[in-house]
């Protein structure tokens, strides 16, 4: 029997391959990138989850689909209200409809579990996206770019269960969703590691931890580079005074762009940075991230979960013999 979670695999396996070409070489994937696999996912979603998991027959399914609304609603009144409220502001329509869609997505899972614990039906598989999705929420707050949230949602929503059985075999929890989302943590500390050691065979200088982040770039040639400058560099009485930005510094710019500059803002406004450019040049060399955003390791860990499986379980088999 062929899996009909294949389609939304596929749609979600092209949009972020799209999105992360975007991110790499923009910086940002605009929202309208996701608008194709949403027309995907929202409707093999919604009758996935009626039809194969809750297994209603039609009224039911009009009653699933009732409260799906009025989830979404409610979701999307309280999303109104609450950056009214913070930032006095009316959102615009644009970003009122936007907003509706991720809710609407949102609360497909959350409906599921609804509609089951008022029939008695519960399904484990809805309890696990509408988890996948919470946790998501909290931390893409603090610690995700939009894209990456929005990636991670209509994997977390669109493909609850593996569409079909990777060379490794199911795991013991078959929530395909995490297995992705561990599979891109596991593919993501790769890089890291794999830039530390290009560093030391290059002998490059740098405090230890640094070195795991990021590279020296010519300080004439930043503006080709792609990442953020991990460094603080000032000229002073014709010295260059120069630091590197602290973790926690690092970590505050995540949301705010106050002290991060990004390498493609001295691509695209020159003029604006032309003072960090004279001083980047007189320095020689300038560290700089390695410019990988984390909808790429999205991107690998959704598309090896779905071929080889879950990488955690396959290291654990390779470690016990």
């Amino acid at each position: 029997m062929v899996s009909p979670l294949i389609i939304p695999a596929v749609a979600i396996a092209l949009t972020l391959l799209y999105a992360s070409y975007r991110d790499i070489r923009e910086r940002r994937v605009p929202f309208r990138t996701w608008y194709p696999v949403f027309l995907v996912i929202i409707p093999v979603s919604i009758l996935f989850y009626a039809f194969f998991l809750l297994q209603l027959d039609f009224f039911q399914f009009l009653s699933f689909v009732f409260i799906i609304i009025a989830v979404t609603v409610g979701l999307v009144a309280g999303d109104y209200s609450y950056t009214h409220y913070i930032y006095r502001e009316k959102p615009s329509r644009r970003d009122l409809i936007d907003a509706g869609i991720v809710w609407l997505i949102f609360s497909v899972p959350l409906s599921s579990v609804i509609f089951g614990f008022l029939t008695n039906k519960i399904v484990l598989i809805s309890i696990a996206a509408l988890l996948f999705c919470i946790i998501v929420y909290v931390f893409g707050i603090y610690f995700f770019g939009g894209a990456d949230y929005i990636a991670l949602l209509v994997i977390g929503v669109g493909v609850p269960l593996f569409p079909v059985e990777p060379l490794a075999g199911y795991p013991l929890i078959n929530y395909f969703p995490w297995s992705a989302f561990l599979n891109a943590l596991i593919l993501n500390i790769i890089a890291p590691a794999g830039i530390f050691f290009f560093n030391r065979y290059h002998s490059r200088q740098a405090p230890l931890r640094y070195q795991f982040l990021g590279f020296p770039v010519k300080g004439e040639e930043i503006q080709n580079a792609y990442g953020f400058v991990m460094e603080v560099i000032e000229e002073e009485g014709g010295v260059i005074q120069r630091r590197f930005l602290t973790i926690r510094e690092m970590m505050k710019s995540i949301s705010s762009r106050s002290q991060r500059i990004y390498t493609k803002d001295l691509r695209t406004n020159p003029e604006k940075y032309a003072k960090e450019l004279e001083i980047y040049k007189k320095a020689g060399t300038v560290w700089i991230s390695y410019g990988v955003p984390f909808i790429v390791p999205i991107t690998a860990g959704f598309i090896s979960a779905i071929f080889i499986g879950d990488l955690v379980l396959i290291v654990m088999k390779f470690v016990a013999g």
